[in-house]
């Protein structure tokens, strides 16, 4: 069953990459509108009367991931033809297991597993933390 919903992300995952590739998404709003929910879940991920808005929260972080997966961080524009097509593919895989983590935290949360879905929210942290790392403009840091 997880394996379904698995496949399904990810296939509406490359359909919305394809559709917001060349739409000029701006990722620094969209990478923010990802931090709010977010911000939310980890106040409240651990307390099971929260879940309803918890799963409305990460469904929020989830379109939001859609679309940040599907543009294209601006210093990449900046290396060569065969580096950048490396970097984007990295760039994409990253926030596909991003959609993952979240789909996982969702599935733990409708499990009514509160702790599982804090451990993968954990999990989701070290991924985007280690995302930051690599494609955040440097301004940010």
């Amino acid at each position: 069953m997880r394996l379904n919903w698995i496949v399904c992300a990810l296939l509406l995952a490359a359909t919305g990459s394809f559709a917001l590739a060349d739409g000029g998404e701006d990722l620094e709003r969209t990478m923010k509108a990802m931090n709010r929910p977010y911000k939310t879940l980890l106040k409240q991920i651990k307390d099971k009367s929260k879940n309803a808005d918890s799963l409305k929260q990460l469904a929020d972080m989830q379109a939001a991931t859609l679309k940040a997966k599907g543009a294209t961080p601006d210093h990449l524009e900046k290396l060569g033809k065969e580096q950048r097509e490396k970097a984007l593919v990295d760039y994409r895989s990253m926030m596909a297991t991003c959609l993952m983590e979240e789909l996982e935290i969702e599935q733990a949360l409708l499990d009514d597993d509160n702790t599982t879905a804090a451990k993968k929210l954990d999990d989701l942290t070290a991924t985007m933390n280690a995302g930051h790392k690599q494609y955040r403009p440097k301004e940010h840091d």
